[in-house]
């Protein structure tokens, strides 16, 4: 039988001699209303349809940080169940925040755990590090697919959607609750100008999810706390760095409002936010203590007359 291909491609109702290419998200094919397959259904990619795939936000009312959660829903039609990895990519206006599980500016939406059953599909993805270029922006999503055997890369695709819905605003803090903490290769004696970390960027440090820790009377390290999340406004911290690096944090709330109950002995102690120039300034007891820093460079102790913003000190009364 001689070929009858619509001039349009709108439709293809023949055995197509020649013309009978797969329909594959590869090939392009998915969603141009032609029967490229000659199979007698259009756009007849996979056995397993996707229908719908939306993103929700269920962060709070400055947008999504770090650790908040964004629900993932969706509904489709076919053989599914194996599906065990539920993908949707998002974009920015500006093109300048692309997120993609691969390949893109921040690795997201996705989900590896899904309950998909009667038609519905469910997941849930946990915000990231927030990249520099996607800090204060709004992704639309884009495209949507699930694999089985795993994340792609490893497992197949068997559905995909070009026309998924929903959006993300990630949180953009205001430059007052920023602080970038500069580490030296070594141990530093550090501290935070906060009540508390809601947030960072731009680690270098590989800091983020890291052990700080206070040295005990006895000289011995004991963690004090792991994430720089836990770290909390007016105690002193120790943390090891491989390299000279820095992680930019926010909080909210300056430590200068922190209260630091001093004892006798050893303490480990922050400073407040923008430093202390005169320890003149705090209670008589405090000002008759020694306020030694770790110098990193030097690996030698320094007692200071002066507590500055991001540095820890170890005081003895």
């Amino acid at each position: 039988m001689g070929n009858n291909w619509d001039g349009d491609a709108v439709q293809c109702n023949c055995d197509c001699d020649g013309y009978d290419v797969v329909e594959s998200v590869e090939n392009g094919n998915c969603d141009d209303g032609v029967d490229n397959d000659c199979n007698g259904a259009i756009d007849d990619c996979y056995e397993c349809d996707l229908l719908t795939a939306v993103i929700t936000a269920d962060c709070g009312d400055n947008g999504c940080e770090e650790g908040e959660m964004v629900s993932m829903s969706g509904t489709y039609s076919g053989e599914c169940l194996d599906a065990d990895f539920f993908q949707i990519d998002a974009l920015s206006g500006d093109s300048t925040c692309d997120v993609q599980y691969m390949d893109g500016d921040m690795s997201g939406v996705w989900a590896d755990t899904i309950a998909i059953d009667n038609g519905e599909i469910f997941g849930s993805w946990t915000v990231g590090s927030i990249t520099d270029d996607c800090v204060g922006q709004t992704v639309i999503a884009t495209a949507a697919a699930l694999y089985t055997g795993g994340a792609p890369g490893t497992g197949d695709q068997i559905a995909y959607s070009g026309s998924p819905s929903g959006s993300i605003t990630f949180w953009e803090p205001d430059v007052g609750d920023m602080f970038t903490l500069e580490m030296k290769k070594g141990w530093n004696l550090m501290s935070v100008p906060f009540k508390t970390v809601t947030g960072y960027q731009e680690d270098t440090c590989g800091a983020a999810n890291a052990k700080y820790y206070w040295l005990d009377d006895n000289g011995k390290w004991v963690v004090d706390t792991v994430g720089v999340r836990n770290i909390v406004g007016g105690k002193g911290y120790y943390y090891h760095a491989i390299k000279d690096c820095g992680i930019t944090v926010f909080g909210t709330e300056s430590s200068m409002a922190t209260d630091i109950t001093l004892t006798i002995g050893w303490t480990q102690v922050g400073s407040p936010r923008n430093g202390l120039t005169n320890l003149n300034y705090i209670s008589d007891a405090a000002s008759n203590c020694n306020y030694l820093w770790w110098n990193p460079e030097s690996n030698s102790w320094e007692e200071k007359i002066a507590l500055e913003e991001g540095k820890g000190y170890r005081v003895e009364c």
